[in-house]
């Protein structure tokens, strides 16, 4: 980010360097930013206009928190993951009930750092669906049954869920 270096350092530039740096291929927003720049007396105003458009831009990459709605079902999900009898496939490899409540609490707190998570079905497609990295989707084996998917398995919890 050469416009946010420049911008950063001491103010001894001359206008040409800012006037050039307008010049370098910088997202859109941030051309308007250095346009201002080149105007006389501007540079601490670009500066200040930058790194407030910075702060925003990183106070909107925080998630807003789960419902009490979508948090009780999420955790009503996830406990009967866990008190059931049933496996959880993740990658090939077959996990318990509580290693895959574990694995899905955790998936759902890096969603949430990333985007928010309006719905418990939403949880279902960012969280609980398929691995994130290796594509495959996530199963679920209950004793006696054939092997479903994770997303299917969750659905229909959560349609019990609902019920009462």
């Amino acid at each position: 980010m050469p416009w946010l270096i420049s911008c950063l350092t001491p103010s001894h530039r001359k206008r040409a360097d800012w006037v050039n740096l307008a010049s370098i291929h910088v997202p859109p927003v941030h051309r308007l930013s250095m346009v201002v720049a080149t105007r006389e007396g501007a540079p601490m105003r670009a500066c200040s206009i930058v790194l407030a458009l910075f702060f925003l831009a990183l106070s909107t990459c925080y998630a807003e928190p789960l419902t009490p709605a979508v948090k009780a079902e999420v955790r009503a999900l996830l406990t009967r993951l866990e008190s059931s009898c049933c496996k959880f496939n993740r990658n090939g490899t077959w996990y318990s009930g509580q290693d895959a409540r574990d694995h899905l609490q955790r998936k759902l707190e890096q969603v949430q750092e990333r985007a928010k998570v309006p719905t418990t079905e939403a949880f279902i497609e960012m969280a609980a669906f398929k691995n994130g990295m290796t594509g495959k989707h996530y199963l679920v084996q209950c004793p006696g049954d054939t092997p479903v998917a994770s997303a299917l398995w969750l659905a229909t919890q959560l349609i019990a869920v609902r019920k009462h």
